[in-house]
């Protein structure tokens, strides 16, 4: 299993512009009634999104340029196949998505956590990734995981890449 975790990923302006991009009022999110694709009707399971590129590789945002400058180059990825930037609201309890993988063929995961909370990434063999600003997490795309909402803070904002 290869997981790897990698903090203070960014430097700290570049880090704090990017959380000060996401968490502010003017950022356009969209609701989702699901945490991933298995979970269209579990109660409680909605959350916020802004696709940055879709499954089909389309550039979907405004923002891809900034965020690829700021951030994706850092990846060195070859190809990206979807890039989207997910927004947890506090529900004042935990609530986790149902263990998936994004895609079926071969490919990385790289999760950004843009601020500090009490949500995690859990993996199905039980490791469980602390949400730190500025954290990179990468891992193969094959990996079963899941999201782990946060009750400590009003959000929890992260991007996920998908990429190789």
């Amino acid at each position: 299993m290869n997981i790897q975790i990698k903090d203070n990923f960014l430097e700290k302006d570049i880090s704090d512009t990017i959380l000060k991009t996401l968490s502010s009022s003017d950022f356009p999110y969209y609701f989702q009634n699901h945490q991933a694709f298995i979970d269209e009707d579990v109660e409680d399971q909605f959350f916020f999104q802004h696709i940055v590129m879709t499954n089909e590789q389309k550039i979907n945002s405004t923002y891809f340029n900034n965020l690829d400058n700021l951030f994706l180059k850092k990846l060195n990825y070859k190809n990206l196949f979807r890039v989207k930037i997910n927004f947890n609201t506090n529900q004042n309890k935990t609530v986790a998505s149902a263990y998936h993988i994004d895609f079926k063929e071969k490919h990385k995961v790289a999760i950004y956590y843009v601020n500090t909370n009490n949500g995690i990434t859990e993996f199905k063999n039980g490791k469980k990734i602390s949400c730190v600003q500025n954290r990179l997490l990468t891992f193969d795309g094959d990996i079963e995981h899941r999201s782990i909402s946060q009750t400590d803070t009003k959000y929890r904002i992260v991007i996920n890449v998908n990429y190789e």
